[in-house]
């Protein structure tokens, strides 16, 4: 052993790791393994990326410049047409007040005519209004002078029929001695002919009659829109045994009457059984009902028309 400076001995390891990692690359070879002309191309390709975008672009602002100026100028048209709607408009309210004086003017002249016409009828209507109240007055006159014709014919008949028949025949009242012509009075019981001559003075307007029936008798008479019925009291001739009924009515199905009702005898005329009465309505007709209680050879009504 000698006393010089240690040794120092490399093994192939400490070698490797000692030696740099670029110590063996090829000279223009970066640390990637990319060549200068790999890096180039890149560059190149980067930047023509770069310029198609950018002209692009370009191209697209131009076609935006293009899109502006068509809007603008599509603005000018509607501001141009919306212009002519303003103008339009103008005309046409002008045109639509000219058309309302136009129709207040013929509105006007229309109401003016209808005025005309309205005053024109008026007077033609009070005309003929006057010419109608005229008539009804004539007709109204011929109708009253008609009727005093027929009232004072009626009185006239009344006063003929009065004299001819008197209390007896059935004009008035009669409360006389009413006995029998067999015993010496002035009439026997009233039946057809008697009472259609006192229906004729009701006709001519009489209110005041009467009336004599045999008690036994049943019997209707119809003259001249009047008619009387008499009905006995007694069962064996059909009454009920208690009351004699009259009925009397007119073809105006009026009629309305009272009475003064008695049993007459008729061999000496003797009054019995005096009543009072009232008719009453009975369908069509007035009616009364007169109780029998003398039972006397006559019944006899003196009879006020209501």
């Amino acid at each position: 052993m000698s006393n010089g400076a240690p040794s120092t001995t490399y093994s192939e390891s400490n070698l490797t790791n000692t030696t740099p990692a670029d110590f063996n690359q090829p000279p223009n070879v970066n640390a990637q393994g990319l060549s200068e002309a790999a890096i180039n191309q890149l560059i190149d390709q980067k930047m023509q990326s770069v310029l198609n975008a950018l002209g692009k672009s370009m191209t697209e602002r131009a076609q935006m410049q293009l899109e502006i100026d068509a809007l603008k100028t599509s603005e000018q048209e509607l501001k141009n047409q919306v212009e002519n709607v303003i103008l339009n408009n103008e005309q046409l309210i002008e045109r639509v007040e000219k058309v309302e004086i136009e129709n207040a003017q013929l509105k006007q002249m229309l109401n003016e005519m209808e005025i005309s016409g309205q005053i024109k009828r008026l007077k033609k209507t009070e005309r003929e209004e006057w010419k109608n109240e005229t008539r009804k007055i004539e007709e109204k006159v011929e109708e009253l002078e008609l009727n005093l014709r027929n009232e004072s014919e009626k009185r006239h008949e009344l006063e003929m029929l009065r004299k001819e028949m008197g209390e007896i025949g059935g004009a008035g009242h009669f409360f006389g001695n009413d006995k029998d012509t067999y015993n010496g009075g002035e009439r026997d019981q009233m039946r057809g002919e008697e009472l259609v001559k006192v229906q004729r003075l009701l006709v001519a307007g009489e209110k005041k009659i009467n009336l004599k029936f045999l008690r036994s008798d049943n019997l209707e008479v119809a003259e001249s829109g009047w008619t009387i019925q008499f009905k006995s009291a007694r069962k064996d001739c059909g009454g009920d045994g208690k009351y004699f009924y009259l009925w009397i009515s007119n073809k105006e199905g009026g009629a309305k009457f009272k009475a003064t009702a008695q049993e007459i005898g008729g061999w000496n005329g003797e009054e019995a059984n005096r009543r009072e009465l009232q008719s009453e309505k009975d369908g069509m007709r007035q009616r009364i009902k007169y109780e029998k209680v003398a039972d006397y050879s006559f019944v006899r009504f003196n009879i006020t028309i209501l």
